[in-house]
């Protein structure tokens, strides 16, 4: 089982005017069934204008931007699910644009969503700890942020998605998300009977910050 890890759309933004410090404010991760995304699914033989996004008609847990305006084919286009890939579709191009949830902001815009509490799981998720922040070694403009593997002990849930958020007192003003992980990229729900289940980080961090912009 593979999984993938979304930055949301807000969190460049929300980093820089500081209402997210990594390294120093409690950060959660929470467990939420799977939930439709606010996007249209693609259409065919349909006007798109640029900028426009749309998911496939059988969701494979990510968006699509068109690069350009145009009419799709009367056929769906083969999907990539390589970040930053694209696809032809009769005269508009489609670049893979993240995870179909990364226009959420605030962890209450999706926590009607999280698992219920028992069965080994406390409503709000846990708090990650020994949160780091540190440029990468072998490449200094890049930037890794990691902390601590999370374990649920006697876990008894099915659950699509894990959420990183920062535990604001004021849901859906200070309760920023900051990405979340589709914890099967297939994509499928994760079922876990009566046993511990622990979210594993990649070796490289939970989520890296490259340099990207221009001045």
């Amino acid at each position: 089982m593979s999984s993938v890890n979304f930055p949301v759309d807000a969190l460049e933004v929300n980093k820089g005017k500081g209402n997210i410090d990594l390294v120093n404010d409690t950060i959660m991760v929470a467990l939420l069934s799977t939930f439709s995304p606010s996007y249209s699914a693609w259409s065919s033989s349909t006007s798109y204008s640029k900028g426009d996004i749309v998911v496939p008609t059988s969701r494979n847990g990510r968006r699509y931007r068109a690069t350009n305006a145009g009419t799709s084919d009367s056929g769906e286009p083969t999907w990539p699910t390589t970040a930053g890939n694209t696809v032809v579709d009769n005269d508009i191009t489609w670049e893979e644009y993240g995870g179909e949830h990364a226009d959420n902001e605030f962890f209450n815009d999706v926590s009607t969503n999280e698992v219920s509490a028992g069965d080994g799981y406390t409503s709000g998720g846990q708090a990650l700890s020994s949160q780091s922040l540190a440029k990468v070694s072998t490449d200094p403009a890049v930037a890794s942020f990691d902390a601590d593997d999370v374990t649920w002990t006697s876990l008894s849930k099915t659950f699509r998605t894990a959420w990183l958020y920062v535990d604001g007192d004021t849901p859906g003003t200070n309760d920023y998300v900051i990405g979340y992980i589709l914890l099967d990229d297939t994509p499928a729900d994760v079922s876990i009977s009566g046993v511990d289940f622990t979210l594993k980080f990649s070796s490289d961090g939970i989520m890296t910050f490259g340099r990207k912009a221009t001045l």
